[in-house]
């Protein structure tokens, strides 16, 4: 009696005798072929099961990226997949939130709050300066998301440089008419 084993994506045969697919793999045949290779399952799906007849579609929220998948990984907090089957998650648009792994949808900031891309929580939005602002808005400072307090004494810097010479000019205009 011959026993042989193959690379794990085909069959396992013994004494004439099939054993079940391993899980992350299926074979979908009735059985009357003699030598049908086990299948792995293919991106998206999964088989938890060992002799699975066919794989399931991992479920919103989860994804496969492997063939030969047993179990389906959940998106991470910040990302989301809403539909099945699928072989990645996507993040977040800023905005909108996933605090929790195996998200099938984004959560809307609540009013007064935002987030940047792949965020797992929302940001108070501080109305006195505009800080918490996304990129291309812009707060009642004139602050967005894109400066920092050193752009602000920058844009103060360069405005009292390019007032000094009016001052100095003004100046210089009150002194004559005293004369």
């Amino acid at each position: 009696m011959k026993s042989f084993l193959l690379l794990a994506s085909f069959f396992v045969f013994s004494s004439l005798m099939a054993a079940p697919c391993a899980v992350g793999f299926y074979n979908s045949t009735d059985g009357t072929d003699d030598v049908t290779p086990c299948l792995p399952c293919p991106l998206g799906k999964y088989a938890d099961t060992p002799g699975s007849l066919s794989c399931t579609d991992c479920l919103p929220g989860t994804y496969a990226a492997f063939t030969g998948t047993e179990t389906c990984t959940e998106c991470p907090a910040g990302y989301y997949q809403d539909l099945s089957g699928q072989i990645n998650c996507l993040q977040c648009e800023a905005g909108t939130m996933a605090p929790d792994s195996g998200s099938d949808v984004c959560i809307a900031c609540p009013a007064g709050t935002n987030s940047v891309a792949a965020a797992t929580g929302c940001n108070i939005l501080n109305a006195s300066d505009g800080s918490g602002c996304t990129a291309g808005r812009i707060g009642p400072m004139g602050r967005s998301s894109q400066h920092s307090s050193y752009d602000l004494l920058f844009l103060i810097a360069a405005l009292a440089i390019a007032v000094s010479p009016l001052c100095y000019v003004y100046s210089r205009l009150s002194m004559q008419k005293r004369s």
